[in-house]
């Protein structure tokens, strides 16, 4: 429940950083990494059961190459 609070705060802070005027340069690229850091894990978790059938594909492969 912390950790939620947490990121729930950091989510919010994010968006009324890059919203507002009187914030340094730092501090925005901070929060714009944070946004598309946030946007890149919900493409991952949308798209798991793909990245694990290419994980295993891989996998596969090189279990294939390694066996005499």
């Amino acid at each position: 429940m912390f950790l939620r609070a947490i990121f729930t705060a950091l989510s919010c802070g994010a968006l009324f950083i890059v919203i507002s005027d009187n914030v340094p340069t730092w501090v925005e690229v901070l929060a714009w990494v944070y946004i598309l850091g946030m946007m890149l894990v919900g493409v991952m978790t949308l798209k798991a059961d793909q990245i694990i059938a290419w994980c295993d594909k891989q996998l596969a492969n090189k279990n294939d190459k390694n066996t005499p």
